[in-house]
């Protein structure tokens, strides 16, 4: 997990935003604008080829998070890179926008609005932009697709299905933990694959209890440990500790390896059973931000 600082790219993205909601405005606002699909046709005049705010808008926050998925660490590019609202794009009403608002490090809060409210009294300069389109409230995910089983193709249009992060939440609430590196620093990846947010031990009692279920439900809507990503972790590790990659020739002897664990559950071996298959194998190569031992946190159990 990484921490993702709102605070390096903001001039730019601004600017960005800044001559997108002033063409907006030229046209007029309505209450009933959808300001973030605006973005798909919107076209500054003097961008390179003539790209949608969005794309460069997309590219800029691409390059700020190297090119990762958010939540699970997969390489995306702009081609398979989805816009992450961490408040969500279709929330509908003020209260639902503002139950983030303690969640948020303030000097990022106080830079948004809730896009309703903007719609129906924008202010120029924009001291504060809508939700819908604010750079602090955008940061890039996956798609969190895999193939439905190993034997199909990994990237056909019809054979996939959403397993985590950004389609996989939804409009739920989830905690914007990667905003805070504090937050940040407290995600552990366990060597079975798991991913867990342990809460401080000087915290107990009742409020210990509700913030533990707060990080265990963030992980939960996210995904986070959904059995693909689990194995593929799990797999890491094992080539990480050994010093090997994942080359095609490592398959079968670490495939062999792991599922020979009298500790795997039978689900457990089912999804690692299916990296026999070579179009499961290759998902790994998305995945070698964990092609480090050091990523791991060692002890048996790191949840508390």
């Amino acid at each position: 997990m990484e921490y993702i600082d709102k605070t390096q790219g903001a001039e730019q993205a601004h600017a960005l935003i800044d001559a997108f909601l002033s063409r907006c405005a030229k046209e007029g606002f309505r209450p009933d604008d959808d300001l973030y699909s605006k973005m798909d046709s919107d076209r500054e005049s003097n961008a390179p080829d003539a790209e949608t705010t969005k794309t460069l808008l997309r590219r800029q926050l691409l390059e700020e998070n190297a090119c990762h998925c958010c939540y699970c660490m997969r390489s995306i590019d702009e081609q398979n890179a989805t816009l992450e609202h961490i408040i969500p794009n279709r929330t509908q009403d003020q209260q639902s926008y503002d139950q983030y608002k303690p969640s948020f490090p303030s000097a990022i809060w106080n830079r948004m609005v809730f896009a309703k409210a903007f719609l129906l009294n924008p202010r120029w300069p924009f001291r504060a932009y809508p939700h819908t389109v604010a750079y602090e409230n955008l940061i890039p995910s996956c798609d969190g697709k895999f193939a439905r089983n190993a034997h199909l193709p990994l990237h056909g249009q019809d054979d996939r299905v959403s397993k985590c992060c950004n389609n996989r939440r939804g409009d739920d609430f989830v905690i914007p933990f990667v905003l805070d590196p504090v937050m940040v620093s407290q995600f552990r990846y366990m060597k079975n694959g798991l991913v867990v947010w342990p809460v401080d031990e000087n915290l107990q009692g009742k409020d210990r209890k509700q913030l533990l279920m707060k990080h265990r439900e963030t992980i939960n809507k996210l995904q986070l440990n959904c059995p693909e990503l689990v194995a593929i972790r799990r797999i890491w590790f094992f080539l990480s500790t050994n010093g090997r990659d994942c080359n095609i020739k490592e398959k079968d002897r670490t495939i062999l390896y792991l599922t020979e664990d009298p500790k795997l559950a039978p689900e457990e071996k089912e999804i690692l059973n299916n990296f026999w298959n070579d179009n499961y194998w290759i998902l790994l190569e998305d995945y070698r931000y964990f092609n480090n031992r050091e990523r791991f946190y060692l002890e048996e159990n790191g949840e508390n």
